[in-house]
Order: structure tokens, then C-alpha cells, then sequence
């Protein structure tokens, strides 16, 4: 059987001010990441755009040095 090569990317992409970033760290941010601790053996690319990761790195360095 052939080998199949799958990208799974991931494009993390909040405006400043939309939405209150502790409410979608803890529904989105901080649950994907569990998925991806629970499924390690997924290989996955993650692209978070500016604005949020400067927000990520002032408010959860904790979470950006675990992804």
C-alpha cells in the first residue's frame, strides 16, 4: 500500500479587541493543546498571526513554551 504524507496546519488568528482573549484561550488555545499532548504522535504545524502572539507572549508565556 502506498504511503500517504498528510500536513495538518493549524492558523491561530485573532484581531486585537474582538473577542476577550481569556475566554478563547481557555475554550480553544488551551484545549487544542490538550488534544495535542493527548495525540502526540501527530505531527502538526501551528501559525499564529502577530497581533495575537504578542498577546499570547504577554499573557501566556506558559502556553507558548508548551506549543
Amino acid at each position: 500500500m502506498r504511503k500517504i504524507n498528510f500536513v495538518f496546519a493549524i492558523h491561530f488568528h485573532q484581531p486585537v479587541g474582538q473577542l476577550k482573549i481569556d475566554r478563547v484561550q481557555e475554550r480553544c488555545y488551551s484545549l487544542l493543546l490538550r488534544v495535542f499532548k493527548e495525540f502526540s504522535e501527530l505531527k502538526f504545524t501551528v501559525h499564529i498571526n502577530g497581533p495575537l502572539l504578542l498577546q499570547m507572549i504577554e499573557y501566556y508565556p506558559e502556553w507558548i513554551s508548551e506549543i
